[in-house]
């Protein structure tokens, strides 16, 4: 969904909203409920706080204000001097034991490494004792 569709989804939605909700509660809601419908995915950018408080007409406070709550749900992630995005917010049942991987992956990326560094060496005596090795 493009920023300027997003901007008057929620226009219309703060609209129709219950006024006995604090503003913030309304914007969150909001913006979990087009995740969770699919209208927003993984990865898309919000619109930047300045931008989303005046087309809304709500402040910059209660627009940070509802951020953190969508940040503190897992829904989204901040970059500081960038810009915020829709995460994957992935339950996790504790029944179950999962790798890394298998956790990188549930949350749509893909895992991997990079080497930093890497040689072949003779192992150190404390490293053969406990290792269990004869020194050849």
């Amino acid at each position: 969904m493009t920023g300027d569709a997003l901007l008057l989804r929620l226009r219309d939605t703060l609209a129709t909203a219950d006024a006995s909700v604090p503003l913030y509660r309304q914007l969150s809601g909001a913006i979990s409920v087009f995740v969770a419908s699919g209208a927003l995915k993984l990865g898309d950018p919000l619109p930047g706080e300045r931008m989303l408080a005046e087309a809304l007409g709500l402040s910059r406070v209660t627009v940070r204000k509802a951020v953190a709550v969508l940040e503190e749900e897992g829904l989204v992630r901040r970059r500081h001097g960038s810009r915020t995005e829709i995460t994957s917010h992935v339950e996790k049942s504790l029944s179950t034991l999962t790798s890394f991987s298998e956790d990188i992956s549930s949350r749509g990326m893909k895992p991997g490494c990079i080497w930093m560094s890497k040689e072949i060496g003779r192992p150190a005596p404390m490293e053969m004792m406990s290792l269990g090795i004869a020194n050849s």
